[in-house]
């Protein structure tokens, strides 16, 4: 007799922890993060998740995706798996990786080379154990072997699996049970019911982004110099490294919708100002000098791969005005201060190319100068033009944050034109703007 009251205790108790395990699942569904690298690796990928069930949420690939480049492990998994001291600091990035993307647990493996083999894969959990192993893969098997296979080795890991999906046990409620027991709650709206494992991406990947913004120091040259000049009233400048403050916003308004091509183009914007500082004169005066600039324009981005550790591509075009000016003196009104307001077009195509958490970027462009007064009034048949580039690095150091390093450089380059009787005299000149920008741009 003492045997079997002990076996109905030990019953019902794992029946009531089954129970409550089964209720706190249904209310948080456990979210899992799918990676796989190699020829092949989406095929592997959704096997995986169809031995996952629908009882447990996968993470949207794009936050997967975006999670796992952020703590650079990309194309590193089969080292990262090799060997024993490898895969704990594998797990603690994955750990990271997991977060990142919202996720409980990551599920990381490679695919052979020929898609047939070992595939060794490893399971993290953000609270609790994980799992390693290989999974033999075959060319030769159905959906149902290898449902079967994947569904062995993630036993291990998530034996929670198994329970049926919340959207399941919400069942009508019976009008005879409303006094005894409460009425489960409805389900959220805003979950898809054709598919309630995926989640949304998040806002903050940057080629999907709606808006970047950015602040920096800026830290600004110029030079100007004129090319066989023949009148004594004509003089080169250069100043070097004027602190000032520079910001910039990019906009995609239709970035969340699906309108085609309307989702990667928006609104550009941009200024600088530097702090006022003094210029010297030829006879050793000293003149207030500033310089300003802004731009405004659209751009449209240009994607090379679904993920964002794609490279993507850019073209811009935007009006610009600048003008770097110099305070009321004699050398100002006779021309030995190289007094310029520019208004131009730039036309820009620029690349970035993502390592991990990492980026680089570059940018050529082509000006199209409009009006140099006050050097236009003093050679009216001057021939302006102007190049320029930028280059620059970032590190994402938050979510929605990173940290930037950029360079500058325009050139603007002048065939004069003198004719007999002009005032100035001079074959061309050459204007050079540089500037390093050190700052930060937020993901929206």
């Amino acid at each position: 007799m003492r045997c079997s009251a002990r076996s109905i205790i030990v019953a019902c108790s794992v029946l009531l922890s089954a129970l409550f395990a089964r209720a706190a699942f249904a209310e948080a569904p456990l979210r899992v993060a799918v990676y796989f690298e190699g020829r092949g690796a989406d095929k592997v990928r959704a096997d995986v998740v169809r031995a996952l069930g629908d009882a447990v949420a996968v993470v949207a690939s794009d936050d997967t995706e975006r999670g796992i480049h952020i703590v650079g492990v990309t194309h590193r998994l089969a080292a990262a798996l090799a060997t024993d001291a490898a895969r704990d600091r594998l797990a603690a990035k994955l750990k990271r990786a997991a977060q990142l993307a919202g996720a409980d647990a990551f599920i990381a493996g490679t695919v052979p080379q020929r898609g047939t083999g070992d595939a060794p894969t490893i399971v993290v959990r953000v609270k609790g154990e994980g799992a390693f192993d290989t999974v033999q893969l075959d060319r030769k098997d159905t959906d149902a072997t290898r449902t079967a296979q994947w569904s062995e080795f993630l036993d291990l890991a998530f034996p929670e699996r198994h329970s049926p999906p919340a959207a399941v046990e919400e069942a009508t409620p019976d009008p005879d049970a409303a006094t005894t027991s409460p009425a489960p709650e409805p389900a959220e709206p805003d979950r898809p019911v054709s598919a309630p494992h995926e989640k949304p991406s998040r806002p903050n990947r940057f080629d999907r982004a709606t808006a970047i913004v950015g602040v920096a120091y800026d830290g600004a040259f110029r030079s100007f110099s004129f090319t066989d000049p023949i009148t004594h009233n004509l003089r080169p400048y250069r100043v070097a490294l004027r602190p000032g403050i520079a910001a910039n916003a990019e906009v995609y308004p239709f970035a969340r919708s699906d309108v085609g091509v309307l989702k990667d183009v928006g609104v550009v914007l941009g200024v600088t100002q530097t702090f006022g500082f003094d210029s010297e004169t030829a006879d050793h005066g000293r003149v207030s000098t500033s310089f300003r600039a802004f731009d405004v324009g659209v751009a449209a981005r240009i994607h090379t791969g679904k993920s964002e550790a794609a490279p993507l591509l850019g073209v811009r075009a935007s009006y610009v005005g600048s003008s770097f000016g110099f305070g009321d003196s004699v050398a100002v009104a006779a021309g030995e201060l190289p007094e310029i307001r520019y208004h131009l077009l730039r036309a820009e195509l620029d690349a970035r190319v993502p390592f991990g958490a990492f980026a680089a970027f570059a940018g050529v462009s082509y000006l199209q100068v409009l009006d140099t007064e006050p050097m236009q009034s003093r050679f009216p048949h001057e021939s302006v033009h102007g190049v320029g580039a930028r280059v620059g690095a970032s590190a994402r150091v938050l979510p929605w944050l990173e940290a930037r390093l950029e360079a500058r450089y325009d050139r603007i380059f002048y065939d004069l034109r003198p004719v007999p009787g002009d005032e100035y005299v001079a074959g061309g000149a050459l204007d050079q703007y540089e500037s390093l920008n050190v700052g930060g741009a937020a993901i929206f």
